[in-house]
């Protein structure tokens, strides 16, 4: 049961982000904002699947998983070099540690993709859900470093 309460949390976490961060962003910022976005609804998709609010279905957890490893492919491609910062989250040492950034972007799309090879295969949330916090907790850990706390 534990993993329901820590899969709840970083679902809580993942949508209160998306939901305050878009108000009033536009171009780049805006385009990464909704990319985050998307990775906070699949891992909402997944995460619901866990705790047993929905039923497990692998088709649709492995495609959200396939969708969060595609989106982690773009996310460096959004931060350039000239970024305007406007409305940002992104700190400043996401340039400054740019390989540590694209390293965290690199782990989060092997995550998501190790992710996805678990969901086709499995019968039940439960049988994922390690691979699952791994995925969550690559997020965390860049949040935590590159993004501005609220």
């Amino acid at each position: 049961m534990w993993y329901k309460l820590v899969c709840s949390a970083l679902l809580v976490i993942v949508l209160t982000v998306a939901a305050i961060a878009h108000n009033g962003a536009s171009g780049i910022v805006k385009e990464r904002m909704d990319l985050m976005s998307s990775i906070g609804k699949a891992m909402k998709t997944i995460g619901t699947m866990i705790k047993g609010t929905t039923a497990y279905d692998a088709g649709l957890a492995e495609k959200a998983a396939v969708a969060i490893s595609n989106h982690a492919e773009k996310i460096t491609s959004l931060f350039p070099a000239d970024d305007p910062g406007e409305l940002s989250e992104a700190l400043p040492a996401v340039w400054e540690s740019w390989d540590e950034f694209e390293t965290m972007s690199d782990t989060l799309k092997t995550e998501a993709n190790k992710l996805a090879i678990f969901a086709s295969t499995s019968v039940s949330g439960s049988e994922i859900t390690v691979q699952f916090l791994a995925v969550g907790n690559t997020c965390k850990s860049c949040h935590e470093k590159f993004r501005q706390k609220r």
